[in-house]
């Protein structure tokens, strides 16, 4: 025989439930704040190391570009000393010509475009606002001068040996520009 509770604990589907009212005190802390924190953390943390690794990459594309620019640099002054070499070989040519021999009369026109030509690297491969500083400056004019002074383009001029004082002057000149330039070397 099934008594009053057995019966209750054999049938559970049977349970009264007497709705009790328990006032529950809301922690606004406790409740909502504190299960945010570990999100925010994370959140927070994410920010600082992709702002980290904003700064790493700057850092590090600066650092190439430096390096390029100076790998540019030296090509480009490279370029411009052996520009200076060449160009003294061409007027050595030029002046063991007659004035008017063919070769001679293109190299006169060469040459003084090859100087231009020069000026112009050599203020790209030194200066930002396309002033040359002071001693690069007045390498170059003494080096112009001794190519191109003289008796450079005139129409009586007669071919010199290779002892003419006018090779010396030109080698110095040559030398002269050569080093100042090469100074800017990084």
């Amino acid at each position: 025989m099934i008594d009053g509770l057995n019966w209750l604990f054999n049938n559970p589907y049977s349970y009264i439930v007497i709705p009790v009212a328990i006032e529950q005190k809301n922690d606004f802390v406790k409740d909502i704040v504190l299960p945010l924190v570990p999100s925010i953390l994370t959140i927070v943390g994410w920010l600082i190391v992709s702002k980290q690794q904003e700064t790493a990459r700057a850092e590090q594309q600066r650092l190439v570009n430096e390096d390029r620019n100076r790998a540019d640099k030296t090509e480009r002054i490279s370029s411009i000393l052996n520009q200076i070499t060449d160009i003294k070989e061409l007027s050595f040519t030029y002046y063991q010509l007659d004035a008017n021999d063919t070769n001679a009369i293109e190299l006169g026109l060469i040459i003084p475009a090859r100087i231009q030509q020069l000026n112009h690297f050599i203020n790209r491969a030194c200066c930002q606002n396309q002033v040359l500083p002071e001693p690069i400056r007045k390498k170059f004019i003494k080096f112009r001068r001794a190519l191109t002074g003289g008796t450079f383009g005139s129409v009586q001029r007669i071919s010199l040996p290779i002892t003419d004082n006018l090779y010396q002057k030109i080698i110095r000149a040559e030398l002269d520009l050569y080093i100042e330039v090469e100074k800017l070397l990084p």
